[in-house]
């Protein structure tokens, strides 16, 4: 039998002996003090680390804090993350060739930064994930800690363990004793937001209350928030699916040459490398990943997936709390009112509230009468409230038929109604109405939107009317005046451009298939092209006497439910003030108020009956809980008024607006007849008695 070589036999004796030392006595002897030490100072260190009780932490005892697999927050970024990896910080000083290539003379590698060159950053890798328009997909960034002295705040690190956080998300105090369950109260609060997050991947309709990522002004009203649309607006391209089990940790957090010290402290010294003992840590969480079942799909916490092919999978749209709780804050919206997209916080998105158009609160379910919505409160001639909702509830009923309603197919799909009369009797709000009731967002573009060119013009509607099709939303083209004057012979380069604009708007709206709502106050000049496109229009007239008091009264109410709600005294003098309101309305037929002047009328006498509840201090607030009493005095103060500006404007035009109107033949004359009722004929009892005339008051 052949001999074993030399190194053979020595490698057997050293076996030997180790394996004879390891089962001695003296290696027990040994064993005790490693024991004691571990759990004296190590173990120990590592339970204090996880109590209450620890608020600092030095800077060589990090890795016992951020660790792979490990929950952080930053409150900076209101965000949460997972460690996906760390590299342990160790003792690494500068060697004689890398301050002789500091000093310019030779170049090997990139030299450490000044006055950090006896200690290398503790680095660790952070991941989220996000929605690209497309996927859900993580994504990661390589942070570091530069070296400190002593012992620092947790709470100073700029990404620290959830249960540190002083904080719960809502503002509310930390009241509670262990860090522990102040981290899963917070927890749950993050994957409640994770959840809301998945539903932002389809476009969602909400209220947005608050500032905007990177902005300063208040962004307070109704946003469509829809990433994938402002991706596309943006002409982001979809990115590639990544996969971190293939892309492993960054080499900066494996470099072997990032580990080593080549100065002359450790020449010729075995020095322990925490290199392959990160690794294997940093792996080993990465590996948790892998999924049992070979056909199961990955974590998103770790591969990319696409949101379509998600809802369709058996599994379905679901997620794990480790997948929620790291869900990105931030999303991109349309901002209804400015109609400008914008980064939101999530944290400021609420569900609405249709009766008020606005946030929508936790009480208000128990207290408000969901069958009443702001279309009902509107004060419309007969009929009109009939006829718009059957062709709106007819229209979306419809929506889902692949029916054709022309011979051409793909033309007349779409449901358009024109709303014409004087300024302020309720077309806009009519739009408004409609929307809040069928629960849909309202898309308001004007002329100054779409540009003044023909081609900036088609464009421009074709943007607007594929955001309104894509949300299912109610567009509103507000005095539209410039788009329904009719043509004429082109003399000039304006009449020819005039035309053009006439011409886009009649072509693209032939093929819109959403709702569309027109108003003017200029039916005058509309085109004749336009009846034939245009499924219903309806006149609004001025307000006549029982729909003025109509509007009073709603606006009155307003104002006491109002200050019912913020628990404020309010005593009103309906009677009185409705009086007055008839008076002026029978007394001044040319000078009549319109509906959104009678509600700035009742703001103006409100804010004179708060300025009187003060005792007419202008610089403070003598008394916040004071009574406020709003009496027909404020109210004939402000009508007065009104008159006297509209007296003006006739000695400016010579002429009264609504004559002027008329003359231009813009819009009917009045069709209100100005006759007496009891009212009247008590007012005029009044007046033979006291040798007044009617309306006196308001000149006194």
């Amino acid at each position: 039998m052949d001999e074993k070589p030399e190194s053979e036999k020595s490698d057997d004796v050293q076996s030997g002996v180790i394996a004879n030392y390891l089962e001695s006595k003296l290696a027990l002897i040994h064993m005790k003090p490693l024991i004691e030490f571990l759990e004296e100072y190590i173990v120990a260190k590592h339970a204090y680390l996880g109590s209450p009780q620890c608020q600092g932490i030095t800077y060589h005892d990090l890795w016992f804090l951020l660790k792979p697999g490990d929950e952080v927050i930053s409150p900076e970024e209101n965000q949460a993350y997972r460690i996906f990896g760390a590299k342990i910080p160790t003792h690494k000083a500068v060697s004689p060739w890398a301050d002789y290539e500091r000093q310019g003379k030779i170049t090997i590698s990139p030299p450490p930064p000044p006055g950090e060159e006896d200690a290398t950053y503790f680095e660790y890798e952070l991941g989220r994930i996000d929605f690209d328009g497309y996927c859900l997909t993580p994504h990661r960034n390589l942070y570091s800690i530069p070296p400190f002295e002593g012992e620092k705040l947790v709470t100073e690190l700029r990404y620290y363990p959830l249960r540190f956080h002083p904080a719960l998300l809502n503002g509310a105090q930390r009241a509670h004793s262990s860090l522990k369950e102040t981290g899963n109260l917070l927890r749950l609060q993050l994957i409640e937001r994770g959840r809301k997050y998945t539903q932002m991947t389809s476009f969602q309709h909400a209220y947005h209350s608050g500032t905007a990522v990177g902005g300063n002004e208040a962004l307070d009203g109704q946003v469509v928030v829809d990433i994938t649309r402002a991706s596309q607006e943006r002409l982001v391209p979809p990115k590639m699916p990544k996969n971190w089990l293939r892309e492993r940790n960054p080499s900066s957090l494996t470099d072997r040459r990032s580990f080593l010290c080549e100065a002359e402290c450790c020449t010729g010294e075995v020095v322990w490398s925490e290199r392959g003992t990160q690794r294997r840590r940093n792996d080993e969480f990465l590996d948790s990943f892998i999924p049992q079942n070979p056909d199961d799909p990955l974590s998103v916490s770790v591969a990319s997936r696409f949101v379509e092919s998600m809802r369709k999978s058996p599994e379905g749209f679901r997620f794990s709390d480790e997948e929620l709780v790291i869900m990105g804050n931030t999303v991109e919206g349309f901002v209804l009112r400015t109609r400008k997209w914008a980064y939101m916080r999530l944290d400021n998105l609420s569900e609405i509230d249709y009766r008020s158009g606005e946030a929508k609160s936790e009480k208000e379910d128990e207290v408000k009468d969901d069958s009443k919505t702001a279309f009902d409160d509107l004060v419309l001639p007969e009929g009109h409230k009939e006829m718009i909702l059957s062709l709106v509830a007819q229209h979306f009923r419809d929506q889902g038929k692949d029916e054709e309603v022309d011979i051409v197919r793909g033309k007349g799909k779409g449901l358009i109604m024109l709303l014409h009369g004087a300024p302020g009797v309720g077309k806009t709000s009519t739009a408004e109405g409609v929307a809040e009731l069928f629960k849909k967002p309202l898309l308001q573009i004007t002329c100054g939107d779409l540009g003044s060119t023909a081609k900036g013009v088609e464009t421009a509607l074709e943007k607007n009317f594929s955001l309104a099709s894509r949300w299912d939303a109610i567009l509103l083209l507000d005095e539209a005046d410039v788009f329904l004057a009719s043509r004429s012979r082109a003399t000039s380069g304006t009449d020819f451009n005039r035309n053009a604009l006439v011409a886009v708007f009649l072509r693209v709206l032939e093929y819109y298939t959403g709702i569309l709502f027109l108003t003017t106050n200029r039916v005058g000049d509309f085109d004749e092209a336009f009846a034939s496109r245009i499924h219903v229009s309806l006149e609004y007239p001025p307000l006549d006497r029982k729909s003025t008091k109509k509007v009073l009264a709603l606006n009155l109410r307003l104002i006491g439910e109002r200050f019912k709600k913020s628990k404020r005294l309010i005593s009103i003098d309906e009677e009185d003030i409705s009086i007055d309101a008839e008076e002026y309305w029978s007394t001044n037929d040319k000078a009549r108020l319109n509906g959104r002047q009678i509600r700035n009328a009742c703001h103006t006498a409100l804010a004179l009956a708060e300025f009187e509840a003060q005792g007419g201090n202008h610089k403070t607030i003598l008394a916040p809980n004071a009574k406020v009493t709003l009496a027909s005095k404020h109210f004939s103060t402000v009508f007065k008024a009104y008159l006297d500006f509209n007296k003006y404007l006739k000695d400016v035009y010579g002429t009264w607006s609504e004559d002027r109107a008329k003359e231009f033949e813009l819009r009917a004359g009045e069709k209100v007849p100005s006759g007496s009722n009891d009212l009247q004929s008590r007012r005029n009892l009044e007046s033979s008695q006291t040798g007044s005339f009617p309306g006196q008051r308001f000149y006194q």
